[in-house]
């Protein structure tokens, strides 16, 4: 898969007009239209590589299949059903997915690591790992950058906390918000946590994901609070 969405068309769809979306460039001021196949990807994004080296987009099909699940249910939720534990449950696993899955997460994890693990002591590692690299401690310490930037690790991280995620917003109480006409627009990580203990505050260029701490939750749509 050359493409891989981190905004699935299924989302995207609800802000199409014959499929096709007004995409604004971060940086410049030309509006671009495509169509949704196109818009919100990234190049080979969820790819990661068997033991064998071989190239493989499984984690690529896993986001598929709670896309999937999840359409239906938010399609009805969209032309005003009524909010019933199963919507909540698929909807809930889609929104936990999508928190994660954009460059956000990936870029806020390596920046808690990396400072960890370049804090690392001798005492704190392994004696058969330091043996390995006979002794050199910033050779062992990018050994486990690597360890933990690995593409399988990564991916793995963010789907197994995605379903932690998704417990804690199904636990929130939801307003859908609905427009008779078009007064939304969406971006590439369409979920926005707002801390509890901000008032207000000025564009930033990328949010915290921490929902412990947040106040708020808002999708373009729809709005869960504590």
């Amino acid at each position: 898969m050359k493409s891989a969405h981190i905004v699935p068309r299924m989302y995207q769809r609800a802000f199409a007009v014959d499929a096709m979306v007004a995409v604004h460039v971060d940086g410049d001021s030309k509006c671009v239209v495509m169509p949704i196949r196109n818009a919100g990807t990234r190049s080979r994004y969820y790819r990661r590589w068997r033991p064998d080296g071989q190239p493989i987009d499984d984690i690529e099909a896993s986001l598929a299949c709670v896309e999937d699940k999840a359409s239906v249910p938010l399609a009805e939720l969209i032309a005003g059903g009524s909010m019933t534990v199963e919507r909540k449950g698929a909807v809930a696993q889609l929104l936990g997915v999508q928190m994660l899955r954009g460059p956000a997460f990936f870029e806020q994890r390596e920046d808690l690591l990396r400072p960890l693990v370049q804090g690392l002591e001798a005492k704190d590692l392994r004696a058969e790992g330091l043996a390995m690299v006979s002794g050199d401690l910033e050779l062992a310490r990018n050994r486990v950058l690597d360890l933990y930037f690995d593409p399988t690790r990564r991916f793995m991280t963010m789907l197994t906390m995605s379903v932690k995620l998704a417990t804690l917003l199904a636990h929130m109480r939801w307003q859908i918000l609905r427009f008779e006409g078009s007064r939304l627009a969406y971006s590439d990580h369409p979920v926005v946590l707002w801390p509890m203990d901000v008032t207000e505050s000025v564009p930033f260029d990328r949010q915290g994901l921490g929902p412990l701490t947040a106040l708020e939750i808002r999708v373009e749509g729809v709005r869960l609070t504590v």
